[in-house]
């Protein structure tokens, strides 16, 4: 399902969650608003969800741990706030991250340590705090794209790095 750069409005839809073999979700550049439903955390075999630049808020959902396909995950340009749930850490497929420019993402950013498939972390322009995690991206051997400007890091690179 693809919906990209239109002029869709509202909150997502709950009735989304019942489309359990839908594989791909991108609403990317729309205007829709509110928090993720919950109903999300049922498409259990979605592998794509870009929900960037659009009006969403709230706290990333713990139902994202239940996305045991999930490849790729975009939900940059919002207004998502608090700190990344530990059920990230359960996204073992999880390659590709963006959470750049949201309202005030913050705090660790350790759940993303044990996801060994990740080649791409975008965490720009939020307020994450912290050191960068030693074992980030230690097991993967390919290219590695990652940006953690304008944020609250502390500390210094990991040697993987």
């Amino acid at each position: 399902l693809s919906v990209e750069d239109g002029s869709l409005e509202g909150t997502i839809p709950d009735y989304l969650g019942a489309l359990t073999s839908l594989n791909f979700l991108n609403v990317r550049g729309n205007s829709l608003s509110g928090t993720l439903p919950e109903s999300l955390g049922r498409l259990s075999e979605v592998t794509a969800i870009v929900l960037g630049k659009n009006k969403l808020a709230g706290r990333l959902p713990s139902w994202g741990g239940n996305l045991t396909k999930l490849r790729l995950l975009d939900l940059s340009y919002n207004d998502f706030t608090g700190e990344i749930p530990s059920a990230f850490s359960e996204l073992r497929s999880l390659e590709h991250i963006s959470l750049q420019h949201n309202a005030d993402l913050r705090g660790p950013i350790s759940a993303f340590e044990s996801l060994g498939n990740m080649s791409s972390l975008l965490l720009y322009g939020n307020n994450f705090s912290s050191t960068i995690p030693e074992g980030l991206f230690s097991n993967f051997t390919g290219q590695i794209f990652a940006d953690f400007g304008h944020n609250n890091f502390t500390g210094t690179l990991p040697e993987t790095f």
